[in-house]
């Protein structure tokens, strides 16, 4: 699997640095949704991850998750119900979002889109980079885009 995604990795390098990145393209979609928790971890880096390693995190995280609600009983019902189906979505706060997802791969300050922060999770096990770049006003997350660079069909 290293392999075959430095492989991937050089090749995109190659295309564009000879000049044939026209034959790429980046997508940027708003999201309602966010990434889901076990596809993240599982997708994060280029570590494959067994079947039961998947099963053990999601298990850990939905008892963490559980707990978080039950103390928690302010909670708009619409966090509550996608934080105990391991999603992020419009209206967490930061702290829900580490819980999902942990560290970002990288946080910068903005303006865009009247938000003034914004986390960048980087799925590193897909073919091409997949990005999901979480938008904060202050504490709450208030937008969510997803990123993709897909090669062009000859």
């Amino acid at each position: 699997m290293k392999i075959l995604a430095l492989f991937i990795s050089l090749s995109i390098s190659g295309m564009l640095l000879c000049g044939c990145a026209s034959d790429m393209f980046l997508e940027k979609r708003d999201a309602k949704l966010g990434p889901y928790a076990t596809t993240y971890w599982r997708d994060k880096d280029t570590r494959q991850k067994s079947a039961r390693e998947v099963e053990e995190f999601d298990e850990q995280l939905q008892l963490k998750v559980d707990k978080y609600i039950a103390i928690h009983p302010e909670l708009p019902e619409e966090v509550k119900k996608w934080m105990s189906y391991l999603h992020v979505v419009v209206g967490m706060n930061k702290e829900q979002v580490l819980m999902l997802l942990g560290t970002p791969y990288k946080k910068k300050q903005t303006s865009e889109r009247g938000t003034d922060e914004v986390w960048i999770y980087r799925y590193l096990a897909m073919p091409l980079r997949d990005e999901s770049h979480l938008y904060f006003k202050g504490d709450t997350l208030v937008k969510i885009i997803d990123v993709s660079t897909r090669l062009l069909a000859p």
